[in-house]
Order: C-alpha cells, then structure tokens, then sequence
C-alpha cells in the first residue's frame, strides 16, 4: 500500500511539473530566449519588421517589435542625419540599450540593400561586433563582395551561435 501510494504520489508529481513548466519532471530543454524589444522610430521606408522577422527565424532569437521597458534589452533605432554620407548606418552596443543608427539619405536605395543594412546592424546590435573576412555572410564589411555580388542577407553556423547565446 505504501508503495502504491509512493508510485501515485510520484505520478502527480510528474503531471504537475508537466502542467507547470511544459515537459516532464527531470526532461531538460533549453530556455526560452529573452525577449528583445526593438524600438523603431524611423521611415517606414526601412524594412524594420522584415529584418527582424529573418533574424528571428533564422537565428531562434525572439526581437520583438515595441516600446523598451525598463531593464531589458532593447534595440534603439533612430535615423540621423549627422552619419557621414558614405555610411548607410551605425550600431553603438550597450546594455540594455543598443542604439542603430540609420543613414536618411539612404532610404531611397534599392529595398534589397535597406534590408542588408538592417539585418547587418541587426546581427551588431545582438552580439556579433566584428566583421566577417570573407564574403559569405551578411556581416561582411561591405554590402559588394570583391567579385561584385552581392554579399549574401545570412548568418554563418558561428554567427548564429554567438546570436543565440545573446
């Protein structure tokens, strides 16, 4: 009986750790990733909301579109007409704010490039603060590869590692 009881006891146990944390007692699954709220107060003529849309699938980070709230993370990003010319944006990291800071002159650019800029300062903003040596990722130095293609709107393996661990 005492056993029957244990048994019974243990099986609730489990159900209740089930109801409350979404798997069974002692299975491990990874954290959620925080959520990072990204403030945009910019022209609509930026592709904001795609990027992050991209960013988010293809990386598992969880970049959400709104207002920062006080002690967590948020993406700041603003236009500024003081940018030198040449620059199409700025990524200025900190904690918990980051700024992005976009270029005006260029929202007339081809929506292809907006959205590279975008995913490029995107990919700063969440931890990946150097630049790739090759041109076979999005965080490449230039938008032009020196063969004259276009650098590819992705992440390598190690990019996106460094995106999920921030």
């Amino acid at each position: 009986m005492i056993r029957l009881c244990a048994q019974v006891t243990a099986l609730a146990l489990s159900v209740a750790a089930t109801l409350v944390n979404g798997s069974p007692a002692g299975a491990t699954t990874a954290p959620a990733p925080a959520i990072v709220w990204v403030d945009v107060r910019a022209s609509a003529a930026w592709p904001v909301g795609k990027a992050v849309s991209i960013v988010d699938t293809y990386t598992g980070t969880r970049l959400r579109l709104g207002a920062c709230r006080s002690g967590v993370a948020c993406i700041v990003i603003r236009e500024d007409r003081h940018l030198p010319r040449q620059w199409a944006a700025a990524t200025y990291p900190g904690w918990p704010i980051t700024k992005i800071k976009l270029n005006p002159t260029r929202r007339t650019s081809p929506y292809g490039q907006r959205l590279h800029t975008l995913l490029h300062e995107l990919g700063h903003a969440r931890g990946i603060h150097t630049h790739n040596v090759r041109c076979s990722s999005v965080m490449y130095y230039s938008m032009r590869c020196p063969s004259g293609w276009i650098a590819p709107n992705t992440f390598t393996r190690a990019e996106r590692r460094i995106l999920r661990r921030h």
